[in-house]
C-alpha cells in the first residue's frame, strides 16, 4: 500500500517532499554532531559575546569599530530566551543552518530547476565546513542564512518583480551588511537586478519602464536604507564615522600579515612625509610585517605609541595600506586571486583542530565560567568525525571552482538560468572581497557555500544536459547513414543537429 502511494505523494507535492528531504538530513547532521561536541571558540568569538552579554546583563553595548551590530543582537536574544548555556546557543545555530539547506533547495529550484536545488540543498545539509562553523560563536551561521535568504528573496523579485518583493530583497541585503560588513558588496548586484529585471509586458512604452525600473531600485534603497542607516548615523555620532563599518585593520591584516610582498617603510629610500607620526607609524607597520604580527598587534602599537583613539588608527592603517596597494597593484590584484583561489578550495575540517582553538582562547573573567562543560567521551569525538566524512568540499578541489564556472556560463547562455547569474556573481564577489579585504581567510567562504553549492549543481545539470543533447544527435545522424557511412541529407536530421 505505502509503495502505491509514495509516488502520487511525490508527483502532487515534488517541492514539499524535497524540502522535506534536505530538512531531515540536514537535522539528523546537526543534532548527532551538536550534541556530541563542546562548543567552539574562537580569538574573535570575544568581540561579538561580550557586548552580547554586556547588553542583556548590565544594558551596556560597546561594539568594536569592525564589528556590525546584527551576530551581537542575534546572541543577545539567544541569551534571553536560553539563559547563559553557549550549548543552547550553538544548538541554534545549527537550527539556521536547518533553514540554510533549506533556503538552498528554493534558491537552486528558482535558478537551474527542482533536481538542481534537491543537490545543491543536499550538499549543504551533508557539508562539513557548514556543520562545523555552525558550532562556533561566529558570524558564519547567522551570515550564511541570511545572505541565502537574501538571494532567495532578489531571485525571486527578479522573476516576479513587485514591490513588496524589492522592498523585501532591500531589507534582507540590510540585513545580510549588519552581520557583517562585507554583504554590503550585495547591494550593487541586486541594483543590477532590479535593473535587469522584466518588469514590463511586452509591448509596454519606454517611459513605463523607466518607472518601473526607477520604482524596483527605490523600494530595494528603502528596505536596505531602513536598517543600515540608523547604524551608520549611530556611528557617524559616536566615532564620527559615517558608515557601517571600518576595513583598516582587515586592510593591514590583508597587506602586512598574509603578504609579504608590500612595503611600508623602506630605510634605503625613506617617505618624503612632514608628518613625523606617520613616519612612525609605517615603521610600525613594517616591523609588524617583517615579524608577521596581527593586524591586532599592530594597531596596539599604534595607539601606544602615537596615542591615537580606535577611530584615528584605523583611518590611518587604511591609508598607508592603500598607498602601499597603489605602489604595488600587479603584486595586489595577483595576490587576491591567488587567495580567492585558496578560499574557494576551503580547507579539511577535524574536530580536534578546533577544540584546541578552543582550549588557547582566554576570555575575560566575568564570562570564563561558560567556557566549563563536562568532558565527552572518545566515541563521541569518532561519531561527530563520521559525519564529517560525508562531504568535505576541499577533498574533491579542484572539481567544484570548475563545475562553478560551468554553472556561471550556463546560465548565461539559457535564459531560463538567467536568475542564477545572481547568486553566481554574489559568490564570486563575496570571496574576492574577502581575498582582497582580509586575505586567505577559508572559513569567509562558508556563508557563500549555498551558493556556489547552487551553481555547482547548475554546472553539472549543463553537462548532462549537453550531453543528452550530443547523445541524441549522434544517434540521430547516424540512425540516417547508409552501408557507405555518409550520412544522407534530412529535415529530421538537421532539426536533430
Amino acid at each position: 500500500m505505502a509503495d502505491r502511494l509514495v509516488p502520487p505523494l511525490i508527483r502532487r507535492h515534488p517541492d514539499a517532499c524535497a524540502v522535506l528531504l534536505v530538512v531531515l538530513v540536514a537535522l539528523g547532521m546537526r543534532l548527532g554532531f551538536g550534541l556530541r561536541v563542546a562548543p567552539f571558540i574562537s580569538k574573535d568569538s570575544q568581540s561579538y559575546f561580550l557586548p552580547a552579554w554586556d547588553l542583556v546583563h548590565s544594558g551596556d553595548f560597546q561594539l568594536g569599530l569592525r564589528r556590525t551590530p546584527g551576530y551581537p543582537a542575534f546572541l543577545a536574544g539567544l541569551l534571553i530566551l536560553l539563559g547563559d548555556d553557549l550549548r543552547g546557543i550553538v544548538l541554534a545555530q545549527h537550527l539556521l543552518g536547518v533553514g540554510t539547506a533549506a533556503l538552498t533547495y528554493w534558491l537552486g529550484r528558482l535558478t537551474f530547476g527542482r533536481m538542481a536545488g534537491l543537490g545543491a540543498g543536499l550538499l549543504v545539509a551533508l557539508s562539513a565546513p557548514l556543520l562545523v562553523y555552525e558550532h562556533y560563536l561566529l558570524t558564519e551561521a547567522l551570515f550564511g542564512f541570511v545572505l541565502t535568504a537574501a538571494l532567495v528573496a532578489l531571485v525571486a523579485a527578479w522573476r516576479r518583480p513587485t514591490p513588496r518583493a524589492w522592498l523585501l530583497g532591500g531589507l534582507l541585503v540590510g540585513a545580510v551588511s549588519l552581520v557583517r560588513p562585507v554583504g554590503q558588496a550585495l547591494l550593487p548586484l541586486a541594483l543590477l537586478a532590479a535593473l535587469g529585471a522584466r518588469t514590463t509586458r511586452e509591448g509596454a512604452s519606454p517611459s513605463s519602464v523607466v518607472r518601473r525600473h526607477a520604482a524596483a531600485i527605490a523600494f530595494l534603497l528603502a528596505g536596505f536604507a531602513l536598517l543600515v542607516v540608523p547604524w551608520a548615523v549611530r556611528n557617524q555620532l559616536t566615532h564620527n564615522l559615517a558608515g557601517a563599518s571600518t576595513f583598516g585593520r582587515t586592510l593591514i591584516a590583508r597587506t602586512a600579515s598574509y603578504d609579504r610582498g608590500f612595503v611600508f617603510y623602506d630605510e634605503a629610500d625613506p617617505p618624503q612625509d612632514p608628518d613625523p607620526r606617520r613616519v612612525r607609524a609605517r615603521q610600525i607597520i613594517q616591523h609588524g610585517a617583517n615579524r608577521r604580527e596581527s593586524d591586532g598587534d599592530i594597531a596596539g602599537r599604534l595607539r601606544e605609541e602615537l596615542g591615537l583613539g580606535p577611530v584615528e588608527v584605523n583611518v590611518l592603517m587604511r591609508e598607508l595600506a592603500i598607498e602601499a596597494i597603489l605602489r604595488e597593484p600587479v603584486h595586489f590584484v595577483a595576490g587576491t586571486l591567488r587567495f580567492a583561489v585558496r578560499i574557494f578550495n576551503g580547507l579539511e575540517m577535524r574536530i580536534r583542530e578546533h577544540e584546541g582553538e578552543r582550549r588557547d582562547v582566554t576570555w575575560q573573567e566575568r564570562t570564563r565560567h561558560l567556557l566549563v562543560t563536562e568532558p565527552r567521551a572518545e566515541q563521541d569525538f569518532r561519531a561527530a568525525s563520521q559525519l564529517l566524512r560525508w562531504y568535505q568540499p576541499a577533498w574533491y578541489a579542484p572539481l567544484p571552482l570548475v563545475l562553478f564556472a560551468i554553472g556561471l556560463a550556463a546560465a548565461l547562455a539559457v535564459p531560463a538560468w538567467r536568475p542564477a547569474l545572481l547568486p553566481g556573481t554574489a559568490a564570486v564577489v563575496l570571496v574576492l572581497a574577502s581575498a582582497a579585504l582580509d586575505g586567505p581567510q577559508e572559513r569567509y567562504r562558508y556563508p557563500a557555500d549555498p551558493a556556489i553549492s547552487v551553481l555547482v549543481m547548475g554546472g553539472l545539470a549543463g553537462l548532462v544536459g549537453l550531453a543528452l543533447r550530443l547523445g541524441r544527435a549522434a544517434h540521430g545522424a547516424g540512425s540516417l547513414r547508409p552501408a557507405g557511412g555518409r550520412a544522407l541529407p534530412s529535415t529530421r536530421a538537421g532539426r536533430a543537429t
